[in-house]
């Protein structure tokens, strides 16, 4: 670790300690920063820290504003909640809740196959957020398992907002998005294609690949973004032959994935027609949710 790196480490744990926090265990790190586990001295309650090093001034760096901004905007039982901010000239820090069994991607690598049950009140969530996003008019642009939070085996959260935008003016009218990031096995294929496009469609596809995950343990597509681009329109979403679940339940499912992710962003549904069809798959039990 370099001393820029070094120093800001300290001042981002110096700037907690002084508004009574204790720092615990790191659980996460990437290029953004690092997320560690803290509490208020004297209390028991664990919160998650995502410590964030700016690009430049906080003021100017517009992932970290984008995802200060949603988290402010967004209250829903299935979006991860602040609960506190510290903002410095070249850091950030957001005090969110912590969620005890970590990430959808980690669990469902390890639990697979994870339990119908689960999986289909999970996407129910998953989308029910997404859904409440989209009625802002905010997208989120990367949906991915890594991103899912889980809380317990009754509650998952959706987290990371910093690629979120906003869809529509302050005339109303829709603003194409010219931002191509996040992880391509999850990208749309406008996205990959850098085409301007409609960021909810764009949330709509990777929800389709999200749902695929779930069921089969691993994502729809994997190489560089040239060759899922041409997977995405040659081949498409392929299922394993041989998944250890209802004959039923596989159907349903692959007709949703299907519906979500069409090629042509204008074909794909909205997120409430994912919502609606959703509630026609029948769970482990041969019921509907």
């Amino acid at each position: 670790m370099d001393l820029y790196r070094r120093a800001l480490d300290h001042n981002w744990r110096k700037s907690l300690m002084e508004k009574n926090y204790a720092v615990l265990e790191r659980i996460d790190e990437g290029s953004f920063g690092e997320v560690h586990t803290i509490h208020k001295i004297g209390e028991t309650v664990l919160y998650a820290v995502k410590a964030i090093r700016a690009n430049g001034a906080v003021t100017d760096d517009e992932y970290i504003l984008a995802e200060i901004r949603s988290l402010l905007e967004l209250r829903h039982p299935h979006i991860v909640a602040m609960y506190d901010l510290i903002l410095q000239d070249n850091f950030a820090c957001i005090v969110m809740e912590y969620a005890t069994q970590g990430n959808l991607e980690k669990y469902t690598i390890h639990h697979h196959p994870i339990d119908d049950q689960f999986l289909s009140q999970s996407f129910s969530q998953i989308l029910s957020a997404v859904a409440y996003c989209h009625s802002r008019f905010i997208a989120h642009k990367d949906i991915n398992p890594s991103n899912i939070l889980i809380f317990n085996n009754d509650c998952v959260k959706i987290a990371d907002f910093g690629l979120a935008v906003k869809c529509h003016d302050s005339c109303g009218c829709l603003v194409l998005c010219e931002d191509y990031l996040g992880q391509n096995s999850y990208l749309a294929p406008e996205i990959l294609n850098r085409c301007p496009h409609n960021a909810m469609s764009s949330d709509v596809w990777s929800l389709g690949c999200l749902l695929y995950f779930m069921l089969c343990g691993k994502p729809p597509f994997e190489g560089t973004a040239e060759q899922i681009a041409q997977c995405q329109v040659k081949i498409g979403f392929q299922l394993p032959t041989k998944l250890l679940r209802s004959v039923e339940f596989i159907q349903g499912i692959s007709n949703v994935i299907k519906k979500l992710s069409k090629v042509d962003p204008m074909l794909r549904l909205s997120i409430h027609q994912c919502v609606e069809i959703w509630e026609d798959v029948p769970d482990k039990h041969g019921t509907h949710h």
